[in-house]
């Protein structure tokens, strides 16, 4: 009788729990959105994002009840006051509007909180409009965004895990910036911007921004921010306060906002019009060469439909066009370093003989006998300086596309992060709880590209000289890759091979 009881009693238990959490939320979804909202208290509970990249949606805001509530207070008594007084909300809801009213005899203004979607978007409007039945003052009440945008702290991604876990408050004023807020609680006042078109928070693959009707210069925004115990900033917010203070009777006030929830992607945010956020903090004329080089590698993706074959073929063609410049590289340092070879013991007797400006004047005429000049040695480098907007924009571009952050290839389950090819078991200072494979890989592939490429010098010491700088050049590149995305290494490994594979062809053409 007694389990009887038990059973019956958690049957009706879970019935009437669900009709409490159904009568007290409402949803609203879509193919980009999952919606719901607390109607009690008129706020959101859930903005969850969708994309066909993820396996799973993604919650941009973090529930905390608190999320596009009105707080403050109407006539010295909080907001929570005067709902109580007027009985609470009233809930309207139709396909992609959900309409939030207060209004009652108890109460001395009317309050009506707009929500309106737009299918296929992460785009909504909020509006507030406020009706007072009676003068109104001392009118203090602000939207609350936040804490941080959903994201989380990966473990075990060593020094480089900061890159991949945090949030930032981002702003347009005609230029995109942002603001890492580095303290603990740290407040960044509205009145150290001037006119900012829309306001928000972002992080590596999402974005959370407010464009508002009335002036930003109108309506206090605080942004604080929370650092976690691993000095990794997630938990910024915002604290929007709008610009009322009294409504006189039978006067209306609207307060309206645009807002944008969702993904970096290059044709959601072209969409809203916000493409400009992509690769904010780079020159013009570098966003255009990163713009071009991704529309190169969606292109190269659309046929192949795999991410990590894509970046090996977008590997292949850049290697094709660097080619006359890469060849012209090691041609120049070829030629310097035999040139170098025969120079040299001209060269220290000359300064084992001579002083001052003989010493000079006779080191400059054995260049102009062989037809060259000290600068020559920087020839290579001028050469791979060409290369350096290249390689700036692929670190970004591989860093940062939103279709790589659930992208699998061979053992690695995202291009997005390190390879992790196995579990160490401890997080290991500076190298994080995992052994990366592709780091070595590429460290080995430009070791042997390097060794073969370049000329051997007969003096022994000099030589001595050039396996300790390929050595530590070799270590600095394996420790500066070691956590970073492996769709980044990838790219750079069979840059490596294919650079290896020219090396071994020319040398073995010269041989025949």
């Amino acid at each position: 009788m007694t389990v009887i009881k038990i059973i019956l009693f958690s049957f009706t238990f879970f019935w009437i729990t669900l009709f409490i959490s159904t009568s007290y939320s409402s949803e609203y979804i879509s193919d980009r959105l999952q919606i719901k909202f607390d109607k009690e208290n008129a706020k959101l509970l859930h903005w969850k994002v969708l994309n066909e990249s993820m396996s799973l949606p993604h919650e941009l805001l973090k529930e905390n009840k608190s999320n596009f509530g009105l707080e403050g207070t109407i006539n010295g008594h909080k907001l929570d006051y005067w709902v109580q007084n007027a009985g609470g909300w009233d809930t309207i809801q139709n396909l992609d509007e959900i309409i939030f009213e207060l209004k009652s005899d108890n109460i001395p203004f009317e309050l009506k909180k707009y929500w309106k979607f737009y299918p296929n978007s992460y785009q909504a409007d909020l509006s507030f409009k406020f009706f007072a039945k009676k003068n109104l003052k001392d009118i203090n009440l602000y939207l609350n965004l936040g804490p941080g945008i959903g994201e989380k702290f990966i473990d075990g991604l060593g020094i480089s895990g900061s890159t991949y876990s945090f949030t930032e408050f981002i702003y347009n004023t005609g230029e995109i910036q942002t603001k890492k807020l580095e303290n603990k609680n740290e407040v960044f006042l509205l009145d150290k911007i001037e006119n900012p078109k829309w306001v928000g928070l972002h992080s590596r693959y999402f974005l959370f921004i407010l464009k508002t009707t009335d002036k930003f210069s109108d309506v206090k925004l605080y942004i604080n921010n929370a650092i976690n115990e691993k000095n990794i900033s997630l938990d910024s917010k915002l604290k929007i306060f709008l610009p009322l203070s009294s409504l006189k009777k039978n006067k209306k006030h609207i307060s309206s906002f645009q807002l944008f929830g969702g993904t970096k992607t290059k044709n959601d945010l072209s969409i809203s019009s916000l493409e400009n956020i992509l690769f904010e903090s780079f020159w013009n004329w570098m966003r255009y060469i990163v713009l071009g080089i991704m529309a190169i590698l969606y292109w190269i993706n659309s046929f192949v439909f795999n991410w990590g074959i894509s970046i090996i073929i977008l590997s292949v063609l850049v290697r094709i066009v660097i080619h006359p410049i890469a060849k012209k590289a090691i041609q120049s340092q070829q030629e310097f370093a035999k040139l170098q070879d025969i120079m040299q013991p001209q060269i220290k007797e000359i300064k084992k003989n001579y002083k001052g400006g003989e010493q000079s004047e006779r080191i400059l005429n054995i260049y102009e006998k062989y037809n060259t000049s000290p600068l020559a040695s920087f020839k290579p480098l001028l050469a791979l300086g060409i290369q350096i907007p290249i390689f700036i924009a692929l670190f970004h571009l591989l860093g940062q596309t939103f279709e790589l952050k659930e992208a699998s290839f061979l053992w690695i389950d995202s291009l997005a992060e390190p390879d992790k090819f196995f579990s160490l078991g401890r997080e290991i200072p500076f190298f994080g709880s995992y052994f990366n494979l592709l780091p070595v890989l590429m460290s080995l592939t430009n070791l042997l590209s390097i060794k073969i490429s370049s000329v051997t010098s007969d003096d022994n010491k000099t030589h001595v000289g050039q396996n300790i700088s390929l050595g530590l050049m070799t270590l600095g590149f394996f420790l500066l890759f070691y956590s970073f995305p492996s769709g980044m290494v990838l790219y750079w490994t069979m840059a490596n091979v294919l650079h290896l594979g020219y090396c071994l062809i020319t040398i073995k053409n010269k041989s025949i």
